[in-house]
This record gives C-alpha cells, sequence and structure tokens, in this order.
C-alpha cells in the first residue's frame, strides 16, 4: 500500500486533487478489505471509513463521505 501510495503522491499534480483524493481512499480501502479479508475478521464499514479517512488526512486531503465506502465494500 505505501508504494502505490508513494508513487501516487509523484503524480498527484498531474491528475488534480480530487482524482488523488478518491484513488488514494481506494487503495487505502482495498488494502484494508484484504488484510480484514486474509486474517479471517469482518470489517466493519465504519471502521473501514475511519481508516480511510485518517489516511486521507496524513496526505492532506479532505475526508470521504460515508457513500464511497457503501459503492466499495
Amino acid at each position: 500500500m505505501s508504494e502505490k501510495l508513494f508513487y501516487l503522491k509523484q503524480i498527484r499534480e498531474d491528475i488534480g486533487e480530487e482524482q488523488f483524493r478518491f484513488v488514494a481512499a481506494s487503495i487505502v480501502a482495498k488494502h484494508f478489505a484484504e488484510l480484514m479479508e486474509f486474517r479471517g475478521k469482518k470489517l466493519d464499514r465504519m471502521k473501514l471509513l475511519d481508516r480511510i479517512n485518517l489516511t486521507l488526512c496524513d496526505l492532506s486531503c479532505s475526508e470521504v463521505s460515508y457513500g464511497f465506502v457503501r459503492s466499495f465494500y
């Protein structure tokens, strides 16, 4: 996940802030969904949303809504 986000940061200005936010959120969501599936645990959507938004805050982006998580997972 961190490698994908690193390369995504490199093209941040080229793709625009809105596209960057949604791509970063989908990378984080996919990572945590796969991680929880690997561990055999059930993933709560609200916890997934919190993880996504915390990561986006670290990347200096605005948060995504619950609707994004519903459509993704």
